[in-house]
């Protein structure tokens, strides 16, 4: 399984996928101006669900969802603060 973290993605778009873009549009004003205009659409936590709830031979295996999604909301909100 490919599994990004949220880390990880987020850590990607800011020094890879911004500078690219950046470089693109020519400079950080249109950059900006483009981004302000853009509407991201993301789906999180699904391969975090599905890493949890899943077995190596990948088998779905009993998991505590309530106590995932806690934990998933604790790690999203501090990536966003």
């Amino acid at each position: 399984q490919n599994i990004i973290s949220l880390s990880h993605q987020i850590a990607n778009f800011g020094e890879t996928t911004l500078p690219d873009l950046e470089s693109q549009l020519n400079g950080s004003f249109a950059l900006s101006s483009y981004l302000s205009q853009s509407i991201f659409f993301f789906f999180i936590g699904g391969g975090d669900y599905m890493a949890s709830c899943t077995a190596s031979s990948g088998v779905a295996v009993e998991c505590d969802l309530q106590s995932l999604t806690e934990l998933l909301i604790g790690n999203y909100t501090n990536h966003l603060m």
